[in-house]
C-alpha cells in the first residue's frame, strides 16, 4: 500500500421483509468493489440468510454479480456483506481530451455516449446543455456542469423513487444522486463524451473516522486516449480515494446492487438497508492484506494437495493470489523485521471475521428467525435492495430494485 493509499471496511446489510411466506426467489447482487483504476479489494464475504451458496459470474460490463436461490419459503431475506477495499488517489488531476467523431464511431465506448433506458438524449436536456455551457464541450466544460447540478437542485431523500426520470428531477427541482447522476450522463452524451454510472460508497473525509448511511453514484467519463476520469455531480466536482466503486453500465438499471424475483401472493416493505464505511489505521489495513495473503497461501496448499483428500474451505472470504507479491517495499521491511505471522493467528482471526459477518446479519433477524451461531455455508470467494412488487401466486412479481443515496 503506498503512503497515500486510504483503506476502508465496508459493512452493507440488507433485510427484505415479506407479507407471506415467498418461495422461491432468485436473486442476484453487484456488490462486490471493482479491482481496477487504482483500487483493489483485499477481503470480501457476503452471506445470506436463509443460507445459499451463490454462484459468481463477470457481466457484459466487467462486474461481479453473485446469484443466489432460495427454494424454500421464507418471510425474511437477509444480506450482508463485509469487504476491505484499498484506495489510491490519482496521482494529478485528470484533464481528457475531446474525442474525434468519426474515431469515436469506431470505438466500443460509443455505447456510452448514446441514449439509454434511464438516459433519453431529448431536447429537454439538449437545451439544457446549450443555456450551461454554450458551445463549450470541453472536459473543463463538464467539470464545470458537475458544480452545477448540486446548485442549480436539491438533494431531498424521498423527493424521487428508483423508477423517476430525468423529467421529474426538472420539474421537480429536487432529487437524489440516482438523479443528479442520470442527468448529468444527459449532458455529457449530448456533448460527445462517452459517460458511464458508477454505483458505490462514499467513504469518511478529513477527520472522520466512519460514515453511515446508504450507497452513491456517480459518473465517470472517458477521454480520447481511452482513460476514465470520475466526476460527482451530487457534491459537485472530481472524485477522491473516498469514492469506493462498486459497478459500472450505461445507467443505474446496468448497476442496482439487489434484483430479485419471488412467488407468492405477500407483498414486500421497503428493503432495511444500513452501509458503513470505517477508514483502517495503516496497522490494521496491513494486518487484514497479510491474513488475506496467507489464507489464499494456505488454500493453494490444499487444493495441491487435493490427491490426499484436501478440500478447499468454501466459507472463507475471497483473496486475490497475487496479494503477497503486491505488497509494498515498506511492508516487506516491516514484516522480515517482525517476522512471519503464525498460521494459528491467522486462522484466528479468519474465523473472527466470519464470525462478526455472521452475527451482524443474525443480529438484525428476529429471534425466532435467526441461524445457527455457526453458519454451514452461505458466503463466496470472490464479489439493492428494493420496491417489490405484489404478483398472485405462481406468478413472479417484477424485479425489486432499489434507490441509492449519498453519505453526506
Amino acid at each position: 500500500m503506498g503512503a497515500e493509499s486510504l483503506t476502508f471496511a465496508v459493512s452493507h446489510h440488507t433485510v427484505l421483509r415479506y407479507s407471506e411466506m415467498v418461495a422461491p426467489s432468485y436473486n442476484e447482487v453487484r456488490m462486490r468493489p471493482r479491482d481496477r483504476s487504482g483500487q483493489r479489494t483485499l477481503t470480501f464475504a457476503l452471506l445470506t440468510s436463509p443460507r445459499a451458496v451463490p454462484r459468481s459470474r463477470v457481466d457484459f460490463f466487467g462486474n461481479t454479480v453473485h446469484r443466489f436461490d432460495i427454494g424454500h419459503p421464507h418471510d425474511i431475506l437477509g444480506m450482508a456483506v463485509e469487504t476491505v477495499v484499498e484506495s489510491t488517489p490519482p496521482r494529478r488531476r485528470p484533464s481528457l481530451r475531446r474525442w474525434q467523431r468519426e474515431t469515436l464511431e469506431r470505438d466500443a465506448r460509443l455505447e456510452f455516449a448514446l441514449a439509454s433506458p434511464r438516459v433519453p438524449l431529448d431536447s429537454t436536456t439538449a437545451a439544457l446543455r446549450q443555456e450551461w455551457a454554450g458551445d463549450d464541450r470541453s472536459f473543463d466544460a463538464l467539470v464545470e456542469l458537475a458544480t452545477r447540478i448540486p446548485r442549480e437542485f436539491r438533494y431531498v431523500t424521498g423527493a424521487t423513487t428508483v423508477d423517476s426520470s430525468i423529467d421529474e428531477l426538472l420539474r421537480g427541482g429536487a432529487g437524489v444522486c440516482q438523479d443528479f447522476t442520470h442527468l448529468f450522463l444527459a449532458l455529457a452524451r449530448h456533448a460527445g463524451w462517452p459517460a458511464r454510472y458508477v454505483s458505490g460508497y462514499l467513504g469518511p473525509t478529513g477527520e472522520q473516522e466512519s460514515t453511515s448511511g446508504a450507497s452513491h453514484a456517480w459518473v465517470e467519463v472517458c477521454g480520447a486516449d481511452g482513460s476514465w476520469a470520475g466526476l460527482d455531480p451530487t457534491h459537485g466536482g472530481h472524485v477522491g480515494p473516498q469514492h469506493l466503486r462498486l459497478a459500472v453500465g450505461r445507467d443505474y438499471d446496468d448497476v442496482a446492487p439487489h434484483r430479485g424475483v419471488f412467488y407468492g401472493p405477500g407483498l414486500a416493505s421497503p428493503p432495511e438497508v444500513t452501509v458503513r464505511v470505517t477508514r483502517m489505521s495503516e496497522r490494521a489495513a496491513e494486518l487484514v492484506e497479510r491474513g488475506t495473503a496467507l489464507h489464499w497461501q494456505q488454500q493453494q496448499q490444499q487444493q495441491a494437495g487435493g490427491k490426499q483428500g484436501a478440500v478447499p474451505d468454501r466459507r472463507t472470504a475471497s483473496a486475490p493470489g497475487q496479494l503477497s507479491g503486491r505488497l509494498s517495499a515498506r511492508r516487506r521491511g516491516d514484516r522480515a523485521r517482525r517476522g512471519p505471522r503464525s498460521p494459528r493467528r491467522a486462522r484466528a482471526g479468519a474465523r473472527a471475521g466470519r464470525g462478526a459477518v455472521h452475527a451482524a446479519l443474525s443480529s438484525a433477524l428476529p429471534p425466532s428467525r435467526r441461524p445457527p451461531t455457526r453458519p454451514a455455508g452461505g458466503s463466496v470467494r470472490s464479489g439493492s435492495e428494493g420496491d417489490a412488487r405484489r404478483c398472485p401466486r405462481g406468478a413472479p412479481v417484477s424485479r425489486s430494485s432499489w434507490i441509492s443515496t449519498p453519505i453526506l
